[in-house]
């Protein structure tokens, strides 16, 4: 049986087919979707490489075609990922892969590449290529099992001893795991075993130090909820590991697992308590894990420790403020085989600070032994293209590290928001790869500051960032620091993306330059349809190495790139084109609804100011210092010539009145008057239009009888001794 799963899982790894993160597939609708049904999406890359000052790093020419495809027969969904490439044989363990994720009402299958979890002290997170599955009925019990392939047989570079590439004999590993559920109360337990095939790879010289392992881990977890406040939890993880299969028979462990002179046993247990409050948690826990501690279905583990800890969570001032703190004890040498213990206390903390929709505070520590990867933002930056880097899993750290967060919101207008941030990030460790320690480690120091700036009317974002990297080892004194600026814009409905950026960055090595890196990169990326996708991207990278006598190295990469997402649904496919018709003719309709608004604004804005100039026009309130009418001697026409009835039009000062005809008037004949007004003081302002001014003031003697004013244009105007002043038709 085993050798058939070995046989037929192999033929689905070496299919070329690259797994990615996949989600599981829903066949409860069998029945009642649709027959056959194609989506997803399939990609080509093609990077052109030149270099100058020193040989070629890669190739001249390199391709990769990836995709996903989902085929849905009757609402059956099987997606999965592909990737060929012509660079697959620089890594040990290829890339060329495939995976299925069904899943069935409460039945979930992962068939092909794939990883599972059951517990930290037996399978946690390790890939296989193989078959699993998980029961989740709506029941209280839970089930899940897995065999497959942990790791490739890798062979030994017999021509080079000391190569980098480690042999490896393909290990196969098989898991159960069993849940019982009720409420407020969770039982697990879970057992794992892998074992290496001694023949899959040749007889190996006692130099490379590579024995064929075999392990069994059980685990069993309890869990309880008391009075909804109230949480305790409780696991204990045995492991039995083989250092060396081919070593002498010592007997048989639960009729799977044989033991051998050269098997180990260790045991490892956690218990935590938690109380939740209405805005707090407080919790305590132990934690001790016996020295050699391991199980071959984790990638990392620590050992050797006991920590014994508490902490709580609390939010402050309306939830402005957020704290999570935990602090212990922590000791290793438990089983006193080395030569001195140490004893130290251990604590992480994490502060959130938001007082308002601007500003956001972010502070942590922690000294507690974690697995993490370090990388340079450097490393991002100077990157010839996106493929680079890819291999990240063969090196963590056990380290300790302190982070400060800043970042403010300059402006949050919508026409121009404005961004400020500041990062820093502080590590200590000592480096680890597999099991084995390779340096001394060291502090690691990351500062990093950025301004972004956003135009969305014009669709334009500028980016300014600056980034130092310092790090303090046993042997060495490394920096790198440097300037980065990104400009972006779309075009055409966002459908056209453009952007440019460029990057200058010193190396600096026991403070000494030894590098000098300068980075344009430009990409230019159109969509159509939502469908297709094509971009270029432009890299070019010039570097001057003092190691080379300063000699100027430059590289130039041009990466062209198409994307398709296709629908092999016609109708879909109708639709999409439609959405896209209905959409660029809604573009035009608000453009054209936009060109009324403003023109009907301009016009509204024309008649207001023509509204507002009469008015002004009618109730000026200015005072001009001039002469007073009255201080004037004016001609007394003849009474006939003014017209019998008078009919008021506008009185300036808001009260309505008549004229008499037997009343006596005096008049001022010819003026060419621009207005006649009177301010709030009460005085009577003339104005004409040669710009000359009269004014009779409140307290000025007027003449015994009224005032008539004809000017050229007809208009007859009479100030009443009461100093009323009207306009006469």
């Amino acid at each position: 049986m085993r050798c058939f799963l070995q046989i037929f899982i192999i033929g689905c790894v070496d299919s070329c087919l690259l797994i990615t993160s996949g989600q599981a597939q829903d066949l409860t609708s069998i029945g009642d979707a649709k027959p056959l049904k194609i989506t997803g999406s399939i990609s080509n890359s093609n990077i052109l490489y030149f270099a100058n000052g020193l040989n070629a790093r890669r190739d001249p020419f390199s391709y990769y075609f990836m995709g996903n495809l989902t085929l849905t027969l009757f609402g059956y969904s099987a997606p999965f990922s592909f990737s060929v490439s012509n660079q697959n044989r620089q890594f040990q363990q290829p890339f060329n892969q495939f995976s299925l994720h069904p899943t069935y009402k409460w039945v979930t299958a992962h068939l092909g590449v794939a990883s599972m979890s059951f517990s930290p002290y037996t399978l946690s997170g390790h890939m296989f290529n193989g078959v699993g599955v998980e029961l989740n009925p709506p029941g209280k019990l839970k089930l899940s099992a897995m065999v497959g392939r942990l790791q490739k047989a890798v062979f030994p570079d017999t021509t080079n001893l000391n190569s980098s590439a480690t042999p490896a004999f393909e290990r196969w590993g098989y898991g159960l795991k069993a849940g019982y559920q009720v409420e407020g109360t969770q039982i697990e337990t879970s057992l794992f075993t892998a074992k290496d095939d001694k023949w899959s790879l040749p007889v190996l010289s006692d130099q490379l130090e590579v024995q064929p392992q075999e392990n069994l881990a059980a685990s069993f977890n309890v869990g309880k909820r008391f009075f909804r406040r109230f949480n305790i939890s409780g696991e204990l993880g045995w492991t039995a590991i083989t250092a060396n299969s081919n070593a002498a028979y010592n007997g048989l462990i639960l009729g799977v697992f044989h033991a051998k002179k050269t098997t180990s046993y260790y045991k490892a247990f956690k218990t935590t308590f938690a109380y939740t409050g209405t805005r707090y948690t407080v919790n305590a826990g132990y934690e001790r894990i016996d020295p050699g501690y391991r199980t071959l279905g984790a990638y990392y583990f620590n050992n050797d420790l006991e920590n014994i800890t508490g902490g709580f969570t609390t939010q402050l001032f309306q939830s402005k403020v957020n704290i999570s703190a935990n602090a212990g004890v922590q000791r290793n040498n438990l089983d006193g085989a080395q030569n001195s213990t140490m004893r130290r206390l251990v604590g992480a903390a994490n502060v959130t600070f938001n007082p308002n929709n601007r500003l956001n505070f972010t502070a942590a520590y922690s000294n507690f032994q974690t697995y993490t990867n370090v990388r340079s933002d450097f490393d991002r930056i100077n990157q010839l293209t996106p493929y680079e880097n890819l291999d990240t899993l063969n090196f963590r750290q056990i380290s300790k590290n302190a982070s400060l967060n800043t970042n403010y919101a300059l402006s949050t207008k919508k026409n121009k928001p404005q961004n400020v941030s500041l990062n820093f990030v502080y590590q200590t460790s000592f480096d680890k790869q597999g099991n084995n320690a390779i340096n001394q480690g060291g502090d690691f120091y990351n500062v990093n500051s950025a301004y972004t700036i956003g135009f969305p009317k014009k669709n334009i974002n500028v980016s300014a960032f600056f980034n130092l990297n310092y790090n303090n080892t046993a042997t060495m004194q490394s920096s790198t620091l440097g300037p980065t600026i990104s400009v972006s814009k779309t075009f055409f409905q966002k459908t056209l993306k453009t952007a440019l950026n460029s990057s200058f960055n010193y190396a600096f090595a026991n403070s000494s330059q030894v590098s000098r890196i300068l980075n344009l990169r430009g990409t230019v990326s159109y969509t159509v349809l939502k469908q297709h996708n094509l971009s270029l991207n432009i890299v070019a990278q010039n570097r001057i190495n003092r190691a080379l006598n300063g000699t100027a190295i430059t590289e130039f990469t041009s990466t062209l790139s198409y994307n398709y997402n296709f629908n092999l649904d016609k109708k879909e496919k109708e639709k999409l084109v439609n959405a896209h018709e209905m959409m660029k003719k809604k573009e035009e309709e608000e453009r054209a609804i936009e060109a009324a608004a403003r023109e009907e604004k301009r016009k509204l804005k024309t008649s207001v100011l023509r509204e507002k100039k009469k008015a002004l026009h009618e109730r000026e309130t200015i005072l001009f210092p001039i002469p007073a009418l009255s201080s004037k001697k004016l001609d007394m026409p003849d009474v006939a010539e003014i017209k019998k009835k008078v009919i008021v039009q506008q009185v300036i000062n808001k009260r309505e009145s008549k004229w008499n005809e037997n009343d006596a008037i005096a008049t001022y004949d010819d003026m060419e008057i621009e207005s006649i007004k009177i301010n709030q003081k009460g005085d009577i302002i003339i104005r004409e239009q040669d710009g000359n001014v009269l004014k009779i003031t409140a307290n000025a003697t007027m003449y015994e009888s009224d005032i008539k004013i004809t000017d050229k244009k007809g208009n007859v105007w009479i100030i009443f001794k009461d100093k009323k002043v009207v306009k006469v038709q």
